[in-house]
């Protein structure tokens, strides 16, 4: 009885594992109608996706470093070691879309034109214009 209630107990947490990894895994991803949008896309695919969001915000810019054998020749450094270092500078915008008041409000983090940040902010609201 014993061995039976350490394979349920086992069995159990294993299924709870691995619920909380398909949650996690939610979080990258989200619909907009019949359509799945997730980090990597392009921020022209997702507002054609989902619609004009209801705010968009040019956060700034960040300076990465990247693959020279990607590169064109611009912005690039030459070090003591013969290595040679790149960087480019990259605009980050935050797009707002609310969905209404039984879906929640996602906030979308772009750099680049990349999305690389998908957050929920609780449920959505109706517009006052839609009343």
């Amino acid at each position: 009885m014993a061995n039976h209630n350490a394979a349920l107990k086992n069995g159990t947490v294993a299924t709870a594992g691995l619920m909380l990894f398909l949650l996690a895994e939610a979080a990258f991803a989200f619909r907009c109608g019949s359509r799945v949008v997730q980090e990597g896309m392009h921020q022209w695919e997702v507002v054609e996706i989902c619609g004009e969001p209801v705010s968009v915000r040019h956060v700034g810019f960040v300076v990465r470093a990247y693959d020279p054998r990607r590169h064109d020749g611009r912005d690039s450094y030459i070090y003591a070691n013969g290595y040679r270092y790149y960087n480019e500078e990259i605009e980050v915008v935050e797009m707002i879309f609310n969905f209404g008041p039984r879906k929640l409000i996602r906030k979308l983090k772009f750099e680049g034109g990349i999305l690389t940040s998908i957050r929920t902010m609780g449920y959505g609201y109706v517009e006052k214009d839609e009343q």
